[in-house]
């Protein structure tokens, strides 16, 4: 709980100083080294940044279930198979979760242009 609560204390502040900057510097001939001119914008790219990488590792991370299923299965496990069926459905539940954020994200962001 403390990690997270550290993560958030560096990067909210970092995220706040960045913004006006990138802000103010997309209307001056200033070169704008953040290249969002927008809070939405950026917000979008770092869904889109994770949805990349999220989606590879669970795949990743599919196959390497499917992998312990068939070898449990094959040594007559059924208490390792359990668990690897566990596994699957919470990397499953897992990737269905980042996807819906960044899908609720997309839509609140067009919304908010739109608006």
């Amino acid at each position: 709980m403390w990690k997270n609560s550290l993560l958030f204390l560096i990067t909210f502040p970092v995220m706040l100083l960045i913004a006006p900057f990138a802000y103010a510097a997309c209307g001056t001939d200033y070169p704008n080294p953040i290249g969002f001119c927008d809070i939405p914008s950026f917000v979008m790219y770092l869904a889109g940044a994770v949805i990349k990488i999220a989606i590879p590792v669970s795949i990743l991370l599919v196959v390497f279930v499917g992998f312990k299923i068939v070898a449990a299965s094959a040594q007559g496990n059924v208490g390792k198979v359990t668990e690897s069926r566990k596994m699957l459905t919470w990397i499953l539940i897992g990737t269905a979760l980042v996807v819906g954020a960044a899908a609720i994200v997309y839509g609140f962001v067009s919304f908010v242009r739109t608006v």
